[in-house]
Protein backbone atom coordinates (compact mmCIF):
# COMPACT_ATOMS: atom_id res chain seq x y z
CA UNK A 1 0.00 0.00 0.00
CA UNK A 2 1.59 3.34 -1.00
CA UNK A 3 2.11 6.07 1.57
CA UNK A 4 -1.05 8.17 1.78
CA UNK A 5 1.06 11.30 1.30
CA UNK A 6 1.99 10.15 -2.18
CA UNK A 7 -1.57 9.79 -3.48
CA UNK A 8 -1.56 13.25 -5.02
CA UNK A 9 -5.13 13.51 -6.32
CA UNK A 10 -6.53 12.89 -2.87
CA UNK A 11 -5.23 16.29 -1.76
CA UNK A 12 -7.67 18.09 -4.06
CA UNK A 13 -10.90 17.15 -2.27
CA UNK A 14 -12.69 20.30 -1.20
CA UNK A 15 -13.68 20.40 2.45
CA UNK A 16 -15.24 22.79 4.95
CA UNK A 17 -13.56 20.99 7.84
CA UNK A 18 -11.17 23.32 9.62
CA UNK A 19 -8.13 21.02 9.48
CA UNK A 20 -4.88 22.16 7.93
CA UNK A 21 -3.28 18.71 8.02
CA UNK A 22 -6.08 16.58 6.53
CA UNK A 23 -5.52 14.30 3.55
CA UNK A 24 -8.43 12.61 1.77
CA UNK A 25 -8.41 9.26 0.02
CA UNK A 26 -11.03 8.12 -2.45
CA UNK A 27 -12.55 4.84 -1.30
CA UNK A 28 -13.07 3.78 -4.94
CA UNK A 29 -9.29 3.73 -5.31
CA UNK A 30 -9.16 1.08 -2.58
CA UNK A 31 -11.40 -1.82 -3.61
CA UNK A 32 -9.40 -4.06 -1.27
CA UNK A 33 -11.06 -2.17 1.62
CA UNK A 34 -14.63 -2.35 0.32
CA UNK A 35 -16.99 -5.18 1.23
CA UNK A 36 -20.62 -5.82 0.37
CA UNK A 37 -20.65 -3.43 -2.59
CA UNK A 38 -19.72 -3.23 -6.24
CA UNK A 39 -17.85 -0.14 -7.39
CA UNK A 40 -19.70 1.62 -10.22
CA UNK A 41 -20.66 5.21 -10.99
CA UNK A 42 -22.41 4.86 -7.66
CA UNK A 43 -21.87 2.00 -5.25
CA UNK A 44 -24.23 -0.93 -5.88
CA UNK A 45 -25.03 -4.22 -4.19
CA UNK A 46 -25.27 -6.32 -7.34
CA UNK A 47 -24.73 -5.78 -11.08
CA UNK A 48 -27.34 -3.32 -12.32
CA UNK A 49 -28.30 -5.42 -15.34
CA UNK A 50 -29.01 -8.43 -13.14
CA UNK A 51 -31.02 -6.29 -10.72
CA UNK A 52 -33.08 -4.89 -13.59
CA UNK A 53 -33.91 -8.38 -14.79
CA UNK A 54 -35.10 -9.42 -11.32
CA UNK A 55 -37.73 -6.69 -10.90
CA UNK A 56 -38.08 -2.92 -10.99
CA UNK A 57 -37.98 -2.51 -7.21
CA UNK A 58 -34.71 -4.40 -6.90
CA UNK A 59 -33.29 -2.30 -9.72
CA UNK A 60 -34.30 0.97 -8.08
CA UNK A 61 -33.04 -0.06 -4.63
CA UNK A 62 -29.82 -1.62 -5.88
CA UNK A 63 -27.89 1.58 -5.23
CA UNK A 64 -29.03 1.64 -1.60
CA UNK A 65 -25.77 0.74 0.10
CA UNK A 66 -27.07 -1.47 2.92
CA UNK A 67 -24.34 -3.82 4.12
CA UNK A 68 -21.52 -1.84 2.52
CA UNK A 69 -18.34 -1.44 4.57
CA UNK A 70 -14.97 0.24 4.27
CA UNK A 71 -12.42 -1.55 6.50
CA UNK A 72 -8.92 -0.30 7.21
CA UNK A 73 -6.12 0.24 9.73
CA UNK A 74 -4.79 3.67 10.58
CA UNK A 75 -2.97 5.51 13.35
CA UNK A 76 -4.53 8.86 12.44
CA UNK A 77 -5.72 10.83 15.51
CA UNK A 78 -8.93 11.59 13.66
CA UNK A 79 -11.12 10.19 10.87
CA UNK A 80 -13.32 12.34 8.67
CA UNK A 81 -15.74 11.43 5.92
CA UNK A 82 -16.93 13.37 2.91
CA UNK A 83 -19.90 11.64 1.29
CA UNK A 84 -21.29 12.61 -2.09
CA UNK A 85 -24.88 11.45 -1.92
CA UNK A 86 -28.38 12.80 -2.52
CA UNK A 87 -30.89 13.79 0.09
CA UNK A 88 -33.95 11.57 0.49
CA UNK A 89 -37.57 12.20 1.46
CA UNK A 90 -38.18 11.78 5.21
CA UNK A 91 -39.72 8.56 6.46
CA UNK A 92 -41.92 8.96 9.51
CA UNK A 93 -40.84 5.77 11.30
CA UNK A 94 -37.09 5.65 10.52
CA UNK A 95 -34.42 8.14 11.47
CA UNK A 96 -32.26 9.96 8.95
CA UNK A 97 -29.16 8.64 10.74
CA UNK A 98 -30.27 5.11 9.85
CA UNK A 99 -31.38 5.83 6.32
CA UNK A 100 -28.64 8.21 5.14
CA UNK A 101 -25.99 8.06 7.86
CA UNK A 102 -22.70 6.23 8.23
CA UNK A 103 -21.36 4.79 11.45
CA UNK A 104 -17.88 3.71 12.51
CA UNK A 105 -16.65 0.82 14.64
CA UNK A 106 -13.27 0.02 16.13
CA UNK A 107 -13.17 -3.75 15.88
CA UNK A 108 -16.65 -4.67 17.21
CA UNK A 109 -17.13 -1.53 19.27
CA UNK A 110 -19.28 1.35 18.14
CA UNK A 111 -17.37 4.65 18.01
CA UNK A 112 -19.23 7.30 16.05
CA UNK A 113 -22.22 8.11 13.86
CA UNK A 114 -21.77 10.45 10.91
CA UNK A 115 -25.23 11.99 10.79
CA UNK A 116 -26.48 13.93 7.76
CA UNK A 117 -27.85 17.44 8.25
CA UNK A 118 -31.57 18.10 8.20
CA UNK A 119 -31.31 19.28 4.61
CA UNK A 120 -28.59 18.51 2.10
CA UNK A 121 -28.24 18.62 -1.66
CA UNK A 122 -25.12 16.65 -2.56
CA UNK A 123 -23.80 15.06 0.60
CA UNK A 124 -22.15 16.03 3.84
CA UNK A 125 -19.01 15.79 5.97
CA UNK A 126 -18.30 14.44 9.43
CA UNK A 127 -15.36 14.21 11.80
CA UNK A 128 -14.35 12.11 14.80
CA UNK A 129 -11.30 12.78 16.97
CA UNK A 130 -9.85 9.96 19.04
CA UNK A 131 -8.57 10.62 22.55
CA UNK A 132 -5.18 9.04 21.77
CA UNK A 133 -3.03 8.16 18.79
CA UNK A 134 -2.45 4.49 18.08
CA UNK A 135 -3.11 1.98 15.33
CA UNK A 136 -6.79 1.11 15.05
CA UNK A 137 -8.85 -1.40 13.09
CA UNK A 138 -11.82 0.58 11.79
CA UNK A 139 -14.97 -0.20 9.85
CA UNK A 140 -17.21 2.47 8.35
CA UNK A 141 -20.70 1.18 7.55
CA UNK A 142 -22.54 2.70 4.57
CA UNK A 143 -26.14 4.01 4.71
CA UNK A 144 -29.02 1.54 4.64
CA UNK A 145 -31.49 3.46 2.48
CA UNK A 146 -29.55 5.83 0.28
CA UNK A 147 -27.17 5.82 -2.64
CA UNK A 148 -23.56 6.96 -2.35
CA UNK A 149 -21.80 8.31 -5.42
CA UNK A 150 -18.45 8.84 -3.74
CA UNK A 151 -16.99 8.47 -0.27
CA UNK A 152 -13.74 10.11 0.79
CA UNK A 153 -11.95 9.27 4.04
CA UNK A 154 -9.95 12.06 5.68
CA UNK A 155 -6.87 11.19 7.75
CA UNK A 156 -4.05 13.27 9.16
CA UNK A 157 -1.31 13.85 6.62
CA UNK A 158 1.43 11.28 7.18
CA UNK A 159 -0.81 8.84 9.03
CA UNK A 160 -0.51 5.16 8.25
CA UNK A 161 -3.19 3.47 6.17
CA UNK A 162 -3.62 -0.11 5.01
CA UNK A 163 -6.44 -2.47 4.16
CA UNK A 164 -8.03 -4.73 6.73
CA UNK A 165 -8.37 -8.13 5.11
CA UNK A 166 -8.72 -10.05 8.37
CA UNK A 167 -11.87 -11.82 7.21
CA UNK A 168 -11.21 -12.08 3.51
CA UNK A 169 -10.54 -15.80 3.95
CA UNK A 170 -13.31 -16.30 6.51
CA UNK A 171 -16.89 -17.39 5.92
CA UNK A 172 -19.32 -15.30 3.87
CA UNK A 173 -23.04 -14.98 4.60
CA UNK A 174 -25.62 -13.79 2.07
CA UNK A 175 -28.89 -12.37 3.40
CA UNK A 176 -31.91 -12.11 1.12
CA UNK A 177 -35.16 -10.53 2.17
CA UNK A 178 -37.39 -7.52 2.68
CA UNK A 179 -37.07 -4.05 4.18
CA UNK A 180 -36.30 -5.72 7.51
CA UNK A 181 -33.26 -7.40 5.99
CA UNK A 182 -32.27 -4.10 4.38
CA UNK A 183 -32.23 -2.53 7.84
CA UNK A 184 -35.63 -1.01 8.52
CA UNK A 185 -36.06 0.56 11.01
CA UNK A 186 -32.80 0.83 12.98
CA UNK A 187 -31.31 4.14 14.10
CA UNK A 188 -27.91 3.60 12.47
CA UNK A 189 -26.39 1.15 9.94
CA UNK A 190 -24.37 -0.99 12.32
CA UNK A 191 -27.52 -2.10 14.14
CA UNK A 192 -29.15 -3.89 11.18
CA UNK A 193 -29.31 -7.56 12.10
CA UNK A 194 -27.16 -8.81 9.16
CA UNK A 195 -24.40 -6.38 10.17
CA UNK A 196 -24.61 -7.38 13.83
CA UNK A 197 -24.38 -11.08 13.00
CA UNK A 198 -21.42 -10.69 10.68
CA UNK A 199 -19.59 -8.37 13.05
CA UNK A 200 -19.85 -10.84 15.92
CA UNK A 201 -18.57 -13.65 13.69
CA UNK A 202 -15.93 -11.47 11.99
CA UNK A 203 -17.07 -12.68 8.59
CA UNK A 204 -17.96 -11.07 5.29
CA UNK A 205 -21.56 -10.68 4.18
CA UNK A 206 -23.76 -9.35 1.41
CA UNK A 207 -27.09 -7.68 2.24
CA UNK A 208 -29.66 -8.31 -0.47
CA UNK A 209 -32.63 -6.89 1.41
CA UNK A 210 -34.94 -4.95 -0.91
CA UNK A 211 -37.92 -3.10 0.57
CA UNK A 212 -41.21 -4.45 -0.80
CA UNK A 213 -39.27 -6.06 -3.67
CA UNK A 214 -38.01 -9.47 -2.51
CA UNK A 215 -40.36 -11.70 -4.49
CA UNK A 216 -38.39 -14.93 -4.72
CA UNK A 217 -37.55 -14.85 -8.43
CA UNK A 218 -35.45 -17.80 -9.67
CA UNK A 219 -32.94 -15.34 -11.18
CA UNK A 220 -32.21 -13.99 -7.71
CA UNK A 221 -31.67 -17.51 -6.36
CA UNK A 222 -29.24 -18.16 -9.21
CA UNK A 223 -27.41 -14.90 -8.56
CA UNK A 224 -27.05 -15.65 -4.85
CA UNK A 225 -25.71 -19.11 -5.62
CA UNK A 226 -23.12 -17.46 -7.87
CA UNK A 227 -21.86 -15.44 -4.91
CA UNK A 228 -20.68 -18.75 -3.43
CA UNK A 229 -21.90 -18.10 0.13
CA UNK A 230 -20.90 -20.27 3.07
CA UNK A 231 -24.30 -19.62 4.68
CA UNK A 232 -27.49 -18.35 3.03
CA UNK A 233 -30.22 -16.65 5.10
CA UNK A 234 -33.53 -16.68 3.21
CA UNK A 235 -36.03 -14.22 4.68
CA UNK A 236 -38.40 -12.93 2.01
CA UNK A 237 -41.95 -13.96 2.96
CA UNK A 238 -42.82 -10.39 4.00
CA UNK A 239 -42.75 -9.22 0.39
CA UNK A 240 -44.89 -11.95 -1.11
CA UNK A 241 -48.08 -10.05 -2.07
CA UNK A 242 -50.37 -12.94 -1.06
CA UNK A 243 -50.28 -16.25 0.75
CA UNK A 244 -50.81 -17.99 -2.58
CA UNK A 245 -47.85 -16.15 -4.12
CA UNK A 246 -45.61 -17.25 -1.26
CA UNK A 247 -46.76 -20.83 -1.58
CA UNK A 248 -46.05 -20.79 -5.32
CA UNK A 249 -42.56 -19.33 -4.98
CA UNK A 250 -40.97 -20.17 -1.62
CA UNK A 251 -40.05 -23.81 -2.04
CA UNK A 252 -39.28 -23.23 -5.73
CA UNK A 253 -36.79 -20.52 -4.76
CA UNK A 254 -35.23 -22.81 -2.15
CA UNK A 255 -34.90 -25.66 -4.63
CA UNK A 256 -33.39 -23.42 -7.31
CA UNK A 257 -30.63 -22.41 -4.92
CA UNK A 258 -30.21 -25.93 -3.51
CA UNK A 259 -29.75 -27.47 -6.95
CA UNK A 260 -26.84 -25.10 -7.55
CA UNK A 261 -25.36 -25.33 -4.04
CA UNK A 262 -25.86 -28.85 -2.73
CA UNK A 263 -24.27 -28.47 0.69
CA UNK A 264 -24.47 -24.78 1.62
CA UNK A 265 -26.36 -24.31 4.89
CA UNK A 266 -29.66 -22.46 4.35
CA UNK A 267 -31.52 -20.74 7.16
CA UNK A 268 -35.22 -20.21 6.47
CA UNK A 269 -36.75 -17.36 8.49
CA UNK A 270 -40.37 -16.36 8.80
CA UNK A 271 -41.61 -12.84 9.50
CA UNK A 272 -40.87 -11.58 13.04
CA UNK A 273 -44.02 -9.44 13.35
CA UNK A 274 -46.41 -12.36 12.82
CA UNK A 275 -47.94 -12.03 16.32
CA UNK A 276 -49.10 -8.50 15.57
CA UNK A 277 -51.18 -9.77 12.65
CA UNK A 278 -51.94 -13.53 12.97
CA UNK A 279 -54.42 -14.64 10.27
CA UNK A 280 -52.66 -14.93 6.93
CA UNK A 281 -49.32 -14.34 8.62
CA UNK A 282 -49.64 -17.65 10.45
CA UNK A 283 -50.31 -19.25 7.07
CA UNK A 284 -47.16 -17.60 5.68
CA UNK A 285 -45.13 -18.85 8.62
CA UNK A 286 -46.44 -22.38 7.97
CA UNK A 287 -45.47 -22.19 4.29
CA UNK A 288 -41.89 -21.36 5.24
CA UNK A 289 -41.88 -24.18 7.78
CA UNK A 290 -43.26 -26.58 5.17
CA UNK A 291 -40.35 -25.77 2.84
CA UNK A 292 -38.07 -26.73 5.73
CA UNK A 293 -39.96 -29.95 6.50
CA UNK A 294 -39.95 -31.04 2.86
CA UNK A 295 -36.21 -30.47 2.60
CA UNK A 296 -35.54 -32.45 5.77
CA UNK A 297 -37.74 -35.28 4.51
CA UNK A 298 -35.50 -35.62 1.44
CA UNK A 299 -32.42 -35.98 3.64
CA UNK A 300 -31.20 -32.38 3.53
CA UNK A 301 -29.05 -31.94 6.65
CA UNK A 302 -28.06 -28.35 5.90
CA UNK A 303 -31.39 -26.59 6.20
CA UNK A 304 -32.53 -24.78 9.35
CA UNK A 305 -35.74 -23.00 10.39
CA UNK A 306 -35.99 -19.87 12.51
CA UNK A 307 -39.55 -19.25 13.61
CA UNK A 308 -40.53 -15.59 13.33
CA UNK A 309 -42.83 -16.06 16.29
CA UNK A 310 -39.75 -16.61 18.44
CA UNK A 311 -37.36 -14.02 16.99
CA UNK A 312 -38.38 -11.19 19.34
CA UNK A 313 -38.63 -13.29 22.48
CA UNK A 314 -41.66 -14.09 24.59
CA UNK A 315 -43.17 -11.79 27.21
CA UNK A 316 -41.95 -8.41 25.99
CA UNK A 317 -41.89 -8.94 22.24
CA UNK A 318 -44.09 -5.88 21.64
CA UNK A 319 -41.21 -3.52 22.50
CA UNK A 320 -39.24 -4.81 19.52
CA UNK A 321 -41.08 -2.98 16.73
CA UNK A 322 -41.28 0.63 15.60
CA UNK A 323 -44.64 0.27 13.83
CA UNK A 324 -46.00 -3.25 14.54
CA UNK A 325 -44.14 -4.32 11.40
CA UNK A 326 -40.47 -3.33 11.26
CA UNK A 327 -38.11 -4.16 14.13
CA UNK A 328 -36.50 -1.28 15.99
CA UNK A 329 -32.98 -1.43 17.44
CA UNK A 330 -34.07 -3.93 20.10
CA UNK A 331 -35.87 -6.08 17.54
CA UNK A 332 -32.86 -6.25 15.24
CA UNK A 333 -30.62 -7.09 18.21
CA UNK A 334 -32.83 -9.99 19.22
CA UNK A 335 -33.02 -11.27 15.65
CA UNK A 336 -29.24 -11.16 15.46
CA UNK A 337 -28.92 -13.14 18.70
CA UNK A 338 -31.25 -15.86 17.44
CA UNK A 339 -29.39 -16.10 14.15
CA UNK A 340 -26.03 -16.19 15.89
CA UNK A 341 -27.10 -19.18 17.95
CA UNK A 342 -27.75 -21.11 14.73
CA UNK A 343 -24.85 -19.87 12.60
CA UNK A 344 -22.26 -20.50 15.33
CA UNK A 345 -23.30 -24.15 15.35
CA UNK A 346 -23.10 -24.28 11.56
CA UNK A 347 -19.62 -22.79 11.47
CA UNK A 348 -18.09 -24.99 14.18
Amino acid sequence: MPDIRKIDHNFSVETKLNLNDICFLDTKDHPECIYGLIIDKVFRRMPDETAKNVNQGVYELNSNTSGGRFRFFTDSPYVAIKAISPDAPPVSHMSKSGMLGFDMYEKNNYVKSFIPPEKMSDGYEGLHRFNSRRKRQLTINFPLYNSVKDLYIGLQKGASFRADDSYRKNKKIVFYGSSITQGGCVSRPGLAYPTQVSMKLNCDFVNLGFSASAKGEPLMAEYIAGLDPDVFVMDYDHNAPTVEFLEATHEKFFRTFRELKKDVPIILMSAPDVRFHNGDWIKRRNIVYRTYQNAVSTGDKNVFFLDGMQLWGKGDWRICSSDALHPNDIGHYRMAQKLLSVIKKIMT
